[in-house]
């Protein structure tokens, strides 16, 4: 109900309670005054009243607009985050491709496609977006399996790269290339579902293609 609708109801009531006193009692000039006082004083209550009311409702729904706008700002710089670490993820795949369809030296290519701190740098932006700040379930879920996969996959890329390019740990020496960039390749796929989820939520444009060798940027 409008302010305009409650005073007119207010004083509606107040003009049938006038004529009523008025028919029924013979008021003084003072009493008149003290009634009109008084109606008065119920009448600014009851606008007060609205008015507070109104202010409360306008402040609720400026709330929920700006956290709409903040979380849509915020999913957008989520989703460039997430496009950096997953375009260098795309690099690292066409080196598997290459390697598995056509020579097995082709793995060399880490040493150009594949830089540990420029990828590292990516996981710890990707490790670093605000989950709670994100108002949406959907979203928060993806980025978190996205944060566990690719966390898994640079220690598989590690590990392909040290047995290609060295020097290899002790812990290597029972691994060969096959076994691991087999496991590399499952979370390179991993990595991608989890990424088309967060493109689909989010309604943004999907990266497909690898860069050409050594063009990492950090």
């Amino acid at each position: 109900m409008g302010i305009f609708s409650i005073v007119y109801s207010a004083f509606t009531v107040i003009w049938m309670a006038v004529v009523l006193i008025h028919t029924f009692f013979n008021l003084s000039p003072s009493d008149w005054a003290s009634w009109v006082q008084a109606v008065g004083s119920i009448a600014a209550v009851i606008g007060a009243i609205e008015v507070g009311r109104r202010q409360r409702v306008g402040d609720r729904e400026t709330a929920i607009v700006a956290a709409s706008l903040n979380a849509e700002r915020l999913q957008s710089v989520v989703k460039a985050v997430i496009d950096d670490a997953y375009q260098q993820c795309l690099d690292v795949r066409h080196v598997f491709e290459v390697a598995e369809k056509e020579n097995k030296f082709a793995y060399i290519e880490l040493v150009t496609s594949y830089d540990t701190d420029s990828f590292q740098k990516s996981i710890d932006r990707v490790q670093a977006i605000p989950l709670f700040e994100l108002h949406s379930e959907e979203i928060a879920k993806n980025v978190v399996s996205f944060q566990a996969n690719i966390l898994r996959l640079s220690t598989w890329l590690a590990t392909t790269y040290r047995i290609v390019i060295g020097p290899t740990l002790p812990s290597d020496k029972d691994l060969d290339l096959e076994q691991v960039t087999g496991i590399a390749c499952k979370y390179l796929d991993l990595v991608k579902s989890d990424y088309l989820a967060i493109v689909k939520a989010t309604q943004g444009i999907e990266l497909t293609e690898g860069r050409p060798f050594g063009r990492w940027t950090s």
